[in-house]
């Protein structure tokens, strides 16, 4: 009899709890339908307001560029209906304000620091960026304060940022080729002056097992325009084989009138060439040497050597011996 109880009270109370939730889900929907309502009649109204404008300076006279901070927004006092101040509230912050400096009548301070433009004689030029729908009242601030430079040209190297791991037996085949060196920089002389290159974007590539071409972009510096934004870089690679030279050694800085013989005069250098030009390779392209007018001389009669020159499409040098023992004789 209890159970029966307890069914008849769960149905009871499921059935209020559905009477319930139909009458919460139809008062929210006609809540909804009457906020909507609501906010479309608010915006069917007039209204007089403020409007905060992003603006962007455009068109600075010839030869100057704009420097520092410039002003980026302008409020605007408006009258339109709630419609389109909605619409312009959301698209304010895609399309700025255009302020065409070139054609403004620029005024400067007393001691020629910075520009400014008065914006009630810019009325014309908002005005014609607006709807016809939306009545300008006034412009704040009523002056537009910001500075420009003389900007200059200038030379500078491209310097590339490359992180490259290499496919088993392959390796880099010369040196990496940058197209073009160098390019044209233009800016404010106080920020060119400081400038001597242009670093690339990273470009990093793993297990490269060909050679590789790649567009990439230089990293921008503001206020600076460069003669073209991106450059080539190719990766030279190939198949390598192992390979063993004897290389003679070349004493240098000896003292005056002595001769230095060394022992051994040659060294055994063992690296890595490029297949392709494995039989290019010679024992004259490497310069190995010993320095007796600084501290590669060593006690105990050796001599430290030193490796100099070696070609561009070898790699993983290694000689031995490191020192050698050298005699120095009396012409």
């Amino acid at each position: 009899m209890d159970s029966t109880l307890l069914r008849q009270f769960n149905l009871v109370v499921n059935r209020e709890k559905a009477k319930f939730n139909k009458r919460l889900a139809i008062f929210l929907f006609f809540l909804f339908i009457s906020t909507v309502l609501w906010f479309l009649i608010k915006l069917s109204h007039e209204y007089t307001t403020d409007l905060d404008y992003p603006v962007q300076l455009v068109n600075p006279t010839k030869g100057k560029v704009i420097v520092g901070v410039p002003p980026r927004t302008i409020q605007l006092r408006v009258k339109a209906y709630g419609y389109t101040l909605l619409r312009y509230k959301a698209m304010a912050l895609l399309s700025p304000l255009k302020i065409n400096i070139n054609g403004a009548k620029l005024n400067k301070n007393s001691d020629g620091s910075e520009y400014f433009i008065l914006m009630p004689n810019r009325n014309s030029n908002i005005i014609s960026q607006l709807s016809d729908d939306i009545v300008l009242l006034g412009i704040q601030p009523d002056t537009l304060f910001f500075s420009m430079a003389s900007v200059i040209d200038k030379v500078v190297s491209i310097k590339p940022d490359i992180n490259v791991t290499y496919a088993n037996q392959f390796m880099l085949a010369g040196a990496i080729k940058i197209k073009p060196l160098s390019i044209t920089i233009t800016g404010p002389k106080s920020i060119i002056d400081t400038i001597n290159e242009v670093k690339t974007r990273p470009l990093v590539i793993n297990l490269l097992a060909k050679t590789s071409r790649s567009n990439v972009q230089l990293l921008p510096v503001q206020q600076v325009v460069y003669s073209q934004n991106e450059v080539i870089v190719e990766i030279p690679v190939e198949k390598f084989t192992e390979t063993t030279l004897d290389v003679p050694i070349t004493p240098i800085n000896t003292p005056e009138n002595s001769q230095i013989i060394l022992l051994p005069e040659k060294v055994s250098v063992k690296c890595n060439v490029i297949v392709s030009k494995f039989f290019m390779l010679k024992p004259n392209q490497f310069r190995l040497v010993c320095d007796f007018g600084n501290s590669d001389v060593v006690a105990g009669g050796k001599v430290r050597v030193n490796l100099e020159k070696y070609p561009d499409y070898v790699g993983r040098i290694d000689f031995q011996p490191k020192y050698v023992d050298f005699i120095i004789k009396s012409k």
